[in-house]
């Protein structure tokens, strides 16, 4: 039986998905954790919103590893990580990040959670911005 094997392009490299994938592995593991705990009134509103968002993350990324033509794709992806880091900012201001089994958690946690959230956030989006402007110097090349 033949092995089967996806096509490379120059500008995707598996050390660097790999990396990308990892750090978006962390963010969900994070926001399925942080979820969990949340009070029972926002997990069928805003926690679901988040960990679709977080699933749309996903879906893109693995959508931009398979494309040729990424300009749109990579777009929907940047749009898709801002609207990611708003809704975490609004679910740290009503002060879910602070409670631990649907009661709020007296040892104040909530800040030390938005900094690790928006730590990985930041670091994916270096890596959704390194992408971008890797591709945008192959397509100039290509035109020229």
């Amino acid at each position: 039986m033949a092995e089967f094997k996806l096509s490379h392009h120059a500008y995707t490299t598996g050390l660097y998905n790999n990396k990308l994938n990892q750090k978006l592995s962390e963010l969900m593991k994070i926001t399925h954790k942080y979820v969990y705990h949340a009070p029972s009134y926002a997990k069928y509103s805003t926690c679901k919103h988040l960990i679709l968002l977080t699933w749309q993350l996903h879906d893109l990324i693995v959508e931009c590893n398979y494309k040729k033509f990424k300009k749109t794709s990579l777009r929907d992806l940047d749009i898709t990580l801002e609207k990611l880091r708003s809704m975490w900012s609004l679910y740290y201001d009503l002060g879910l990040l602070d409670f631990k089994d649907g009661k709020h958690d007296q040892r104040h946690y909530q800040d030390h959670r938005k900094g690790y959230i928006e730590t990985l956030l930041t670091e994916i989006g270096c890596m959704v911005g390194a992408w971008k402007k890797a591709y945008n110097e192959i397509a100039d090349s290509f035109e020229q």
